[in-house]
């Protein structure tokens, strides 16, 4: 698998779909994990942080722990 750092239009059409969908994937599967995130959120009101903070656990819960470390 190439690294990929960025891209545009014009280099992503260099590679096919299929492809870029499966590299697309592997990196996905090999590089996210939940320990190797981060999420900061700013709220104005105590208020405001309850109710954001139950969808945020809500949302980000579902994202795997795959222990990958940094």
């Amino acid at each position: 698998m190439n690294r990929f750092t960025w891209g545009n239009l014009k280099s992503l059409k260099t590679h096919k779909p299929t492809e870029l969908l499966k590299d697309l994937r592997k990196f996905f599967d090999d590089m996210y994990s939940s320990d190797r995130m981060k999420l900061v959120i700013q709220v104005k009101t105590e208020d405001g942080m309850r109710e954001l903070k139950q969808k945020v656990v809500e949302i980000f819960s579902k994202i795997k722990n795959k222990r990958l470390g940094i």
